[in-house]
């Protein structure tokens, strides 16, 4: 689901960018990066190292409330990057767990809840690669498309097609990869 986290982070950017006035550029990049950070966790231990859905969402609400008292184009760009990644979160605890082939259903560890330290069960509303993960890249690149100014098309077009390539190969991956691998991120872990 990587390009579907980017592409809302990227609307959560826009979205801020309408309603503060702030830079744009700035405030969808922030969407952006804060949309893709909690997957740099796939060196490590996914879905626990860098997801932190409950405190990415505190830090979101702190820092949203921080941007609209005292608007400090810093504290706007930290709370676009902490709602992205709480988005990031909410959206795996939708999907699948954080197994390799989600579709199988065997894993239930959806994104690690640090305060109450336990993992949380995914609702299996959709997984990584399914036609329901496209589905919610176009409309969040859609959304985006429609408050952005045009030289943001190329970037919204170019991540929906790399969605679309990743939705058409995701199974695919999953059969060039060893069935002993439980994991996109132990594999990972292996190669490196």
């Amino acid at each position: 689901m990587v390009f579907t986290h980017v592409l809302v982070g990227v609307l959560v950017g826009a979205a801020a960018a309408v309603a503060s006035g702030g830079p744009v550029g700035t405030l969808v990049l922030a969407g952006a990066v804060g949309g893709a950070l909690p997957d740099g966790d796939m060196v490590f231990v996914h879905r626990k190292t860098l997801h932190y859905p409950v405190a990415y969402s505190a830090l979101a609400v702190v820092t949203g409330v921080g941007a609209v008292a005292v608007s400090l184009p810093i504290v706007v760009v930290l709370a676009v990057a902490f709602a992205a990644a709480a988005v990031h979160c909410l959206m795996d605890l939708l999907g699948g767990g954080k197994e390799m082939r989600p579709w199988l259903e065997r894993d239930d560890r959806a994104a690690y809840d640090h305060v109450r330290q336990r993992w949380l069960r995914p609702r299996r509303v959709f997984y990584d690669g399914s036609k329901t993960d496209f589905a919610v890249a176009v409309v969040a690149a859609a959304l985006a498309w429609w408050v952005l100014p045009s030289r943001f098309d190329g970037v919204l077009a170019g991540l929906v097609g790399a969605s679309a390539v990743y939705v058409l190969v995701r199974r695919r991956i999953t059969e060039w990869i060893s069935e002993d691998h439980e994991t996109f991120s132990g594999f990972i872990q292996e190669k490196l």
